[in-house]
């Protein structure tokens, strides 16, 4: 996508999505002038909290974003979270393009147990849970719309490797021709 010329990049980010929300989240982000202002475009999905509390997932968009949301089920056995799927298009420019917004599954069980006992998570293996996951998720989104698109989320893979893309995700988007770019985000709440 080409810059727009009148776009202030000193302004941040055009759209958010969220991982591991909850009603309170929701809650606390609107009462921020911030938000409600910048991001009047909101869609939060809160159908999986029963489940597991912070597993909500929210998209925010600026008011030049118009976006069309959709909640999309993996159907993979061991799947935990819904991903959302976002139609986007920027008013200022005409320019289109789809976003899949994924939580995949994390390598931890959901029993209190094993919540409990957070060193046996190294004993859980759900990387060929996630990798179906994905494949679902794509399939779906490509599907859906043959829009530019962009993944993003909470992948639960590992650092270990040196690489957060372990070779089987690599090896399944370069199969579907899917680019991607690795990258290591850091916050700072100053």
């Amino acid at each position: 996508m080409h810059p727009h010329p009148h776009h202030n990049h000193q302004a941040g980010c055009d759209l958010i999505c969220l991982q591991e929300t909850h009603k309170g989240w929701e809650k606390a982000l609107n009462t921020s002038l911030i938000i409600s202002t910048h991001f009047p475009h909101q869609y939060w999905d809160h159908s999986n909290v029963e489940q597991c509390k912070p597993s909500g997932a929210a998209v925010l968009a600026r008011s030049y974003l118009d976006i069309k949301v959709s909640v999309l089920e993996s159907g993979v056995e061991g799947s935990v979270f819904p991903a959302l799927h976002v139609l986007v298009k920027d008013r200022r420019n005409g320019h289109s393009f789809q976003v899949l917004s994924v939580h995949l599954r994390p390598p931890l069980g959901f029993d209190d147990n094993q919540r409990a006992n957070i060193e046996l998570s190294a004993l859980w293996t759900t990387s060929s849970i996630r990798l179906k996951e994905m494949q679902s998720y794509l399939e779906q989104a490509l599907r859906l719309s043959s829009l530019p698109l962009l993944i993003v989320g909470d992948f639960n893979e590992s650092f270990e490797s040196g690489s957060w893309l372990s070779p089987s995700y690599a090896d399944f988007l370069m199969e579907k021709k899917v680019c991607y770019l690795e990258f290591e985000l850091s916050f700072s709440f100053e």
